[in-house]
């Protein structure tokens, strides 16, 4: 199964999540969209909005 990592709002690696709920994190702007130096799509919080 794939999951997408996720990045708390100061940059510290949370547990991965499903892509569906990625999806609606950053449909909600609860996320933003972040690529690391070795080009992986992950999302982190804004403001620490996810719960």
């Amino acid at each position: 199964m794939i999951r997408v990592p996720v990045l708390d709002k100061n940059g510290k690696p949370l547990m991965p999540t499903k892509p569906s709920r990625a999806r609606r994190w950053l449909k909600e702007g609860k996320a933003r969209v972040v690529h690391n130096d070795l080009n992986v799509f992950c999302i982190q919080s804004i403001k620490g909005a996810i719960d």
